[in-house]
C-alpha cells in the first residue's frame, strides 16, 4: 500500500514537472531552448512533452525541423495550464519563511493608451514594492474571455462579462464628441446625432461604427463611417488636434486638449453613452494573494478619484463653459 501511495505522488509530480516543461516550451517556442532555460538536455524536454501527449491523447505541438508551433489543442490548454502552475506555486509559496511576503507570476491584460499614460507606472511601482513578483503585461483593447486565454487580470472597458469571471468596477469612463475649433468652423452645425453623418468622423475601432448617446428624449444610436479608424487613441487625438474631424475621445485623453481650447466639445446637448472600466479576473483566481493585491492598488488608484481628474477641471465644467 505504501509503495502504491508512492508511486501515485511520483505520478503527480511528474505530471505538475510536465505541465512546467509545457509551459516552457511553449513560451521559448523550442525544445532546446526550453532546455537552455530550465538547464536540461532537449531528449529530456521533448521525454516531457511526448508524456504529457500520451497522458492527454491529444498532441500540444506541431514539430518540423525550422519550427514549433502550439497545436489548436495546446493553445486552449496554455492558460489552463498556466493558471494551475501559478496556484501550486502559490501554494506552496504561503508557508515557509517568505509567508508573508507576495511571490509569483502575475499575467495582466491591460489597455494601450491607458497603460502608457497610467498603468505603467502602476505597475512599476508594484512591482518595486513586491520584487518576488514576476509580471507579464499584455496591452489589448480588444475584449477578451480572461479565464480562456490564461489571465489572471484583464482590465477592460467594454460591457463584456463572462461565466467563471468576476467584473470589479474601477470607475467611469466618460467620452466627449470634440473637435478642433477651425474644424467646427468651417463645417455645418452638429446639433443631433445624425448629423455626424454628413461629418468627418475619427473613430476608435474597439467602440465600433454604431454609437450610442443620450439626449433630453431618450437615448439615441448612430451609424457612422469613420474617416479615420484607429486602435490607438492617440492617433485619434493628434488627427483631432490637426483639424481632421470629430472624434469621440476618452476624458482622461481630451481634458488637457479641451483645457487649453485646442479641441472643443461639439453637440453639447446628446452625451456618449457611458461606460465604465473594470477588472475582470478569473473567479479561481479571487483567492491568490498576488492578485487580491494588485485588484487593491487598481481600486485605490482609480475608484475614488481617477488619476486623469486629480487637480484637473472636470469635463461637465469645461462643456458647460464651451456651451
Amino acid at each position: 500500500m505504501r509503495e502504491q501511495h508512492s508511486r501515485i505522488e511520483k505520478g503527480e509530480m511528474d505530471t505538475l514537472t510536465n505541465l512546467k516543461t509545457f509551459l516552457q516550451v511553449a513560451e521559448s517556442a523550442g525544445f532546446s531552448a526550453a532546455g537552455r532555460k530550465m538547464e536540461l538536455a532537449t531528449s529530456v524536454i521533448t521525454k516531457r512533452i511526448d508524456q504529457l501527449e500520451m497522458m492527454i491523447g491529444a498532441q500540444l505541438f506541431t514539430r518540423s525541423t525550422r519550427s514549433l508551433v502550439l497545436t489548436d489543442a495546446g493553445q486552449n490548454w496554455l492558460g489552463r495550464v498556466r493558471a494551475l502552475v501559478a496556484d501550486v506555486d502559490d501554494v506552496l509559496g504561503a508557508v515557509g519563511p517568505n509567508e508573508d511576503k507576495l511571490q509569483g507570476p502575475l499575467r495582466v491584460k491591460l489597455p494601450t493608451t491607458l497603460t502608457m499614460l497610467y498603468f505603467g507606472d502602476i505597475i512599476a511601482k508594484f512591482q518595486q514594492n513586491h520584487p518576488s513578483t514576476t509580471l507579464e503585461v499584455i496591452l489589448t483593447d480588444r475584449a477578451l474571455n480572461p479565464l480562456d486565454e490564461g489571465f489572471d487580470i484583464a482590465v477592460a472597458a467594454f460591457g463584456t462579462s463572462y461565466s467563471g469571471v468576476t467584473d470589479i468596477p474601477l470607475c467611469p469612463l466618460r467620452r466627449v464628441l470634440c473637435a478642433a475649433p477651425e474644424y467646427v468652423a468651417r463645417s455645418p452645425e452638429c446639433v443631433h446625432p445624425r448629423d455626424l453623418q454628413s461629418h468627418a468622423i475619427l473613430s476608435f475601432q474597439p467602440t465600433g461604427n454604431i454609437w450610442a448617446f443620450e439626449g433630453v428624449e431618450g437615448p439615441v444610436q448612430v451609424s457612422i463611417l469613420p474617416r479615420l479608424s484607429a486602435n490607438e487613441g492617440q492617433v485619434l487625438l493628434a488627427s483631432a488636434l490637426a483639424g481632421n474631424g470629430i472624434a469621440l475621445l476618452s476624458e482622461y485623453l481630451a481634458l488637457p486638449a479641451l483645457q487649453s481650447g485646442e479641441l472643443v466639445p461639439v453637440m453639447g446637448g446628446y452625451k456618449p453613452v457611458e461606460i465604465w472600466l473594470k477588472a475582470l479576473v478569473p473567479t479561481t483566481r479571487l483567492h491568490v494573494s498576488r492578485v487580491i493585491r494588485l485588484l487593491d492598488v487598481f481600486r485605490e488608484e482609480f475608484a475614488i478619484d481617477p488619476p486623469w481628474l486629480r487637480g484637473s477641471k472636470k469635463l461637465a465644467d469645461i462643456s458647460i463653459a464651451s456651451g
